[in-house]
């Protein structure tokens, strides 16, 4: 044999072996090859009793069928447990399924009530204790014992200034000529209910109280920028809910500092007074990205 093609032997040998359809392959096991000269081979028994495992049988592969048939033999109060579907059977006989896959009715789980129904309006609490309570044996479990048990009614989630949205939230804090605006704000505000006055409560702020960034449709002069923490109450308008411009941009707006007007101290910190101008800059940039 050409050595080219006997070089290729090692690799060609291990991709043929197989641990058939009743074993799985470990592949991390050692299995020097053991048979040839030079040795490119590994024996086939060798191979499988160094590399192949029968694997462990569990409880789903045991099956619904027998595991029914074994957890109810001799009117026993138990019930083939799906939650034990990987626990591991020593072997098949009705003893090893018994202690690995049947669970007491009288432990039961709401959970492994699984042909009972909470319904549409209720939810189900799968890790609520819920033992059978019919029968003789006991397997089965009352139905309304079962709801009571079981089912909760889903938690209405809660009404937020986002959910009432802009156009309601528009008009109710301008109802009645009322000086308020709707605060983008305050969207995650929890509302009590969708009444007005509970809205008005929760998600409106009195136009005196604008800060700059609630000016959403007013903007800075070219080679400014907004610094929208400032406070900028309205002044124009019977009521007021609107602010004049110049005004606007006098309070709201900022030019960024040029490089030269930065000063740095011995161990590279932005000097104590240049701080207040840096932090317009940092706001600037920011709204720039």
């Amino acid at each position: 044999m050409p050595a080219a093609l006997q070089r290729l032997r090692p690799s060609a040998a291990i991709g043929l072996k197989s641990c058939g359809f009743s074993k799985t392959l470990v592949g991390t096991n050692s299995a020097p090859a053991d048979k040839g000269t030079p040795k490119l081979d590994i024996d086939n028994t060798v191979f499988i009793n160094k590399c192949c495992v029968t694997p462990p049988t569990t409880c789903t592969a045991i099956g619904l069928v027998r595991g029914l048939f074994v957890c109810r033999a001799n009117s026993a109060a138990s019930f083939y447990d799906l939650k034990k579907g990987t626990n591991t059977v020593a072997s098949t006989s009705d003893d090893d399924i018994r202690s690995a896959c049947c669970t007491p009715t009288s432990d039961a789980k709401c959970s492994d009530w699984t042909l009972k129904s909470c319904g549409f309006s209720k939810t189900l609490v799968g890790t609520n204790s819920a033992p059978a309570d019919k029968g003789a044996p006991k397997l089965d479990i009352d139905n309304t014992v079962f709801i009571n048990k079981c089912c909760v009614t889903p938690q209405t989630p809660q009404t937020t200034c986002t959910t009432i949205g802009l156009v309601r939230g528009v008009l109710v804090c301008r109802a009645n000529s009322a000086a308020s605006f709707y605060d983008l704000k305050k969207g995650t505000n929890t509302v009590a209910s969708t009444s007005d006055a509970d809205i008005r409560s929760a998600c409106c702020t009195p136009t005196s109280d604008a800060k700059c960034s609630d000016w959403t449709l007013k903007t800075c002069a070219t080679g400014t920028a907004l610094v929208g923490t400032k406070s900028a109450p309205a002044d124009k308008g019977d009521p007021k809910l609107d602010i004049d411009l110049t005004v606007f941009r006098s309070t709201c707006c900022a030019s960024p500092l040029k490089c030269s007007e930065y000063s740095e101290d011995t161990d590279g910190a932005v000097s104590y007074a240049t701080w207040p101008l840096l932090a317009v800059t940092v706001a600037v940039t920011l709204r720039v990205l």
